[in-house]
């Protein structure tokens, strides 16, 4: 078939290789001037293939009053309240619950586990430097009961509950940590890679290849027309292409796209920063997320890549500048000689596309000839393989010539 992939991040790219893999002629359209330039710019690094947690859960349900007042500084409420909001926030407080947030937690366990071995078998057919490595994990926990629920999963493999002096034995670098930590959960075997670095030569990889097309600064305005079996996706020059399938992998801006034809989903931004420095006096080897804080910091090569927070909403360039500022000052405290703050390299802000689950939407949609690999919210890099493998599964290998022209 003659597939047309909208949107180039790790997502997009990933899927257009699988797809082109199994003998697709894919073309991807962006409308930046080259690939990973939004969510998948400079995410945390974490490749969390041993601990996937849901973003909603009991414990964040007693948050709720200070995240309502503004007081919680890993949070913060959209600047106005609107409907899409509204109803995004109902479903995804009725995912803070035990049962549901259990069955989340379950799900996205096995999603990342999988994607996991995805990834290995991908890596087998490249190879390309993207400061990927096995890092382990390190989930700093604040209180004695955090660890003590914790204590109900070490029977995964690779996982151990810590106390405080074990996690200085397993990273000595938190010897400056100057944050509140009871201990933490150990998990073996996760790793860290610049998503941005390794999409970029994936589509280097996938136009050698495979032929893969890659057409950038091109914005997709509709999908709504169709011409017999085909869809048309018309570009915002006016440019119309006929496929025979379309598959959205966009972050926020694609449920706009979508709307065009009647597909609604469950999808809200969910801002999230980040800044990228060298490595300081004592940096990690051990990619640490710290739970209580909200933030991650990752050795990636001869950088430290740390990010944090979780806005709701897109927020105004003002607050935005704020949160980033909120970031340096929030880790130069409490982490003050994992990175060299006086030569910050870049930083970033991301719109999170994030399900009241947390879990991606991967599925053909109600339009014939659409398709969704969307909605993976902090997990992008860490699902992409995964949900590109399910995706190529769905549609299937290419069995027939095109009937697009």
């Amino acid at each position: 078939m003659k597939i047309a992939i909208i949107g180039a991040g790790v997502v997009g790219v990933t899927t257009a290789y699988m797809l082109a893999k199994t003998g697709h002629e894919v073309s991807v359209f962006d409308r930046e001037p080259r690939a990973a330039m939004e969510s998948s710019f400079a995410n945390g690094g974490q490749l969390s293939y041993g601990f996937a947690s849901p973003m909603g859960t009991p414990n964040l349900l007693g948050k709720i009053p200070r995240i309502l007042m503004g007081s919680d500084p890993a949070f913060r409420m959209p600047s106005t309240l609107s409907l899409d909001f509204l109803k995004w926030s109902v479903q995804f407080l009725g995912h803070c619950g035990a049962k549901r947030s259990r069955a989340d937690a379950s799900k996205l366990a096995v999603l990342a586990r999988d994607s996991g071995a995805v990834f290995k078998h991908i890596l087998s057919d490249v190879n390309f430097e993207f400061g990927h490595r096995k890092s382990h994990k390190l989930v700093l926990l604040k209180y004695e009961k955090d660890l003590r629920d914790a204590e109900t999963t070490i029977g995964d493999a690779g996982r151990e509950v810590l106390s405080w002096e074990r996690c200085l034995e397993r990273e000595p670098a938190l010897q400056d940590y100057r944050g509140e930590a009871a201990g933490g959960l150990w998990i073996a075997d996760d790793e860290v890679g610049d998503a941005a670095r390794f999409t970029e030569q994936m589509v280097e990889y996938s136009e050698q290849a495979f032929g893969v097309r890659f057409v950038f600064n091109s914005d997709v305005t509709d999908i709504s027309q169709t011409q017999g079996e085909q869809r048309q996706l018309i570009l915002s020059n006016g440019d119309i292409q006929a496929f025979d399938a379309i598959v959205v992998c966009t972050g926020v801006a694609g449920t706009q796209l979508l709307r065009g034809v009647g597909v609604r989903l469950p999808i809200y931004p969910v801002m999230g920063y980040s800044l990228t420095a060298p490595i300081g006096a004592h940096p990690p080897h051990v990619a640490v997320t710290d739970a209580g804080s909200k933030i991650v910091f990752s050795r990636i090569g001869e950088q430290i890549r740390i990010a944090g927070f979780a806005d709701f909403g897109i927020a105004s360039e003002e607050r935005r500048r704020q949160r980033v500022q909120e970031l340096i000052r929030t880790v130069r405290a409490l982490v003050p000689n994992v990175a060299d703050y006086s030569r910050i390299q870049s930083t970033w802000i991301g719109a999170r596309p994030a399900t009241p689950s947390s879990l991606p939407i991967v599925r053909q949609s109600k339009v014939p000839g659409v398709y969704l690999n969307m909605g993976h919210g902090m997990f992008g890099w860490t699902l992409s393989a995964g949900a590109a493998q399910t995706l190529a599964n769905i549609i299937g290998p290419a069995t027939h010539m095109s009937r697009a022209a």
